[in-house]
Protein backbone atom coordinates (compact mmCIF):
# COMPACT_ATOMS: atom_id res chain seq x y z
CA UNK A 1 0.00 0.00 0.00
CA UNK A 2 1.42 3.39 -0.98
CA UNK A 3 2.06 6.13 1.54
CA UNK A 4 -0.79 8.20 0.07
CA UNK A 5 -3.22 5.26 0.38
CA UNK A 6 -2.15 4.67 3.98
CA UNK A 7 -3.11 8.25 4.86
CA UNK A 8 -6.75 7.22 4.41
CA UNK A 9 -6.46 4.71 7.26
CA UNK A 10 -5.81 5.07 10.95
CA UNK A 11 -3.14 3.02 12.70
CA UNK A 12 -5.92 0.83 14.11
CA UNK A 13 -7.36 0.30 10.60
CA UNK A 14 -3.95 -0.74 9.27
CA UNK A 15 -3.46 -3.10 12.21
CA UNK A 16 -6.83 -4.78 11.56
CA UNK A 17 -6.18 -4.98 7.81
CA UNK A 18 -2.85 -6.70 8.42
CA UNK A 19 -4.56 -9.25 10.65
CA UNK A 20 -7.38 -10.08 8.24
CA UNK A 21 -5.29 -9.95 5.07
CA UNK A 22 -4.45 -13.71 4.96
CA UNK A 23 -8.09 -14.64 5.52
CA UNK A 24 -9.34 -12.32 2.79
CA UNK A 25 -6.70 -13.67 0.40
CA UNK A 26 -7.73 -17.25 1.19
CA UNK A 27 -11.40 -16.48 0.62
CA UNK A 28 -10.67 -14.75 -2.68
CA UNK A 29 -8.47 -17.62 -3.85
CA UNK A 30 -11.09 -20.21 -2.89
CA UNK A 31 -13.78 -18.24 -4.74
CA UNK A 32 -11.54 -17.88 -7.79
CA UNK A 33 -10.76 -21.61 -7.83
CA UNK A 34 -14.44 -22.47 -7.48
CA UNK A 35 -15.33 -20.20 -10.41
CA UNK A 36 -12.50 -21.66 -12.47
CA UNK A 37 -13.65 -25.21 -11.69
CA UNK A 38 -17.17 -24.39 -12.87
CA UNK A 39 -15.99 -22.77 -16.12
CA UNK A 40 -17.09 -24.63 -19.23
CA UNK A 41 -15.09 -23.99 -22.40
CA UNK A 42 -16.61 -23.77 -25.87
CA UNK A 43 -15.40 -27.28 -26.88
CA UNK A 44 -16.95 -28.66 -23.69
CA UNK A 45 -20.27 -26.90 -24.34
CA UNK A 46 -20.29 -28.20 -27.92
CA UNK A 47 -19.66 -31.79 -26.79
CA UNK A 48 -22.28 -31.55 -24.07
CA UNK A 49 -24.87 -30.41 -26.61
CA UNK A 50 -23.92 -32.68 -29.53
CA UNK A 51 -23.33 -35.86 -27.57
CA UNK A 52 -25.52 -35.29 -24.51
CA UNK A 53 -22.55 -35.57 -22.14
CA UNK A 54 -23.20 -34.92 -18.46
CA UNK A 55 -21.25 -32.53 -16.26
CA UNK A 56 -19.53 -35.51 -14.63
CA UNK A 57 -18.56 -36.98 -18.00
CA UNK A 58 -17.02 -33.63 -18.98
CA UNK A 59 -15.15 -33.65 -15.68
CA UNK A 60 -13.84 -37.14 -16.44
CA UNK A 61 -12.79 -35.98 -19.92
CA UNK A 62 -10.85 -33.03 -18.49
CA UNK A 63 -9.06 -35.33 -16.06
CA UNK A 64 -8.19 -37.99 -18.62
CA UNK A 65 -6.50 -35.32 -20.69
CA UNK A 66 -4.37 -34.37 -17.68
CA UNK A 67 -3.79 -37.69 -15.92
CA UNK A 68 -5.01 -40.52 -18.12
CA UNK A 69 -5.19 -42.86 -15.13
CA UNK A 70 -8.43 -44.29 -13.69
CA UNK A 71 -7.04 -44.62 -10.18
CA UNK A 72 -5.92 -40.98 -10.04
CA UNK A 73 -9.25 -39.86 -11.47
CA UNK A 74 -11.19 -41.90 -8.92
CA UNK A 75 -9.12 -40.48 -6.05
CA UNK A 76 -9.47 -36.93 -7.34
CA UNK A 77 -13.26 -37.20 -7.63
CA UNK A 78 -13.78 -39.34 -4.54
CA UNK A 79 -15.51 -42.12 -6.46
CA UNK A 80 -14.68 -45.77 -7.02
CA UNK A 81 -12.53 -47.04 -9.85
CA UNK A 82 -15.56 -49.02 -11.04
CA UNK A 83 -17.58 -45.79 -11.30
CA UNK A 84 -14.81 -44.16 -13.34
CA UNK A 85 -14.87 -47.14 -15.73
CA UNK A 86 -18.65 -46.83 -16.00
CA UNK A 87 -18.33 -43.14 -16.89
CA UNK A 88 -15.74 -44.00 -19.56
CA UNK A 89 -18.04 -46.66 -21.04
CA UNK A 90 -20.85 -44.09 -21.18
CA UNK A 91 -18.56 -41.54 -22.86
CA UNK A 92 -17.24 -44.14 -25.33
CA UNK A 93 -20.81 -45.10 -26.24
CA UNK A 94 -21.90 -41.51 -26.80
CA UNK A 95 -18.98 -40.47 -29.00
CA UNK A 96 -18.45 -43.92 -30.55
CA UNK A 97 -14.92 -44.46 -29.27
CA UNK A 98 -13.64 -47.84 -28.13
CA UNK A 99 -10.75 -46.80 -25.87
CA UNK A 100 -9.00 -43.83 -24.25
CA UNK A 101 -6.61 -43.33 -27.16
CA UNK A 102 -9.53 -42.90 -29.56
CA UNK A 103 -11.20 -40.62 -27.02
CA UNK A 104 -8.11 -38.42 -26.71
CA UNK A 105 -7.67 -38.22 -30.49
CA UNK A 106 -11.34 -37.26 -30.80
CA UNK A 107 -11.01 -34.59 -28.10
CA UNK A 108 -7.96 -33.05 -29.77
CA UNK A 109 -9.90 -32.84 -33.06
CA UNK A 110 -12.75 -31.16 -31.17
CA UNK A 111 -10.43 -28.44 -29.85
CA UNK A 112 -9.46 -29.69 -26.42
CA UNK A 113 -5.95 -28.93 -25.23
CA UNK A 114 -3.78 -31.74 -23.94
Amino acid sequence: MSKKQQENFTEKDLFVLNIIEPYVKALLLRNYNEQKKNYISEPEKRLMNLYQLTDREIEIIKLVLKENNNLKISERLGISNHTVKKHFNNIFGKIEATNKLELIKFLIKEGFEV
